[in-house]
């Protein structure tokens, strides 16, 4: 029995169709790795700055500490300074007092 020529050519258009479908889901599969790739990288960048975002955080907090010790100490080592000044002024007076007498 023989089949008709139509019968053979559906089939072949078919396989056709099938390989078609095979290359079709390869290339959805290299696109979800891809994809899957690149939510991995945008994960790991996320991760890196919010380490750096907190790194930054630690090392302005460092900052504003290292700046107020600083105008502080500004401040305690003007005050020491007027202080020996009225001590050294004091003491000549005194001095100059006691050589008078």
């Amino acid at each position: 029995m023989r089949c008709p020529s139509g019968t053979l050519s559906h089939y072949l258009d078919i396989d056709r169709m099938k390989e078609q479908k095979r290359s079709t889901e390869k290339c959805i599969a290299d696109i979800e790795k891809d994809r899957s790739g690149l939510e991995e990288r945008i994960e790991e960048m996320r991760r890196r700055r919010d380490e750096l975002d907190e790194r930054l955080r630690v090392e302005q907090e460092r900052l504003l500490r290292q700046e107020r010790t600083i105008r502080q100490g500004e401040a305690t080592y003007a005050k020491l300074m007027d202080s020996s000044q009225s001590l050294v002024d004091f003491i000549k007076k005194e001095y100059q007092d006691t050589r008078r007498q």
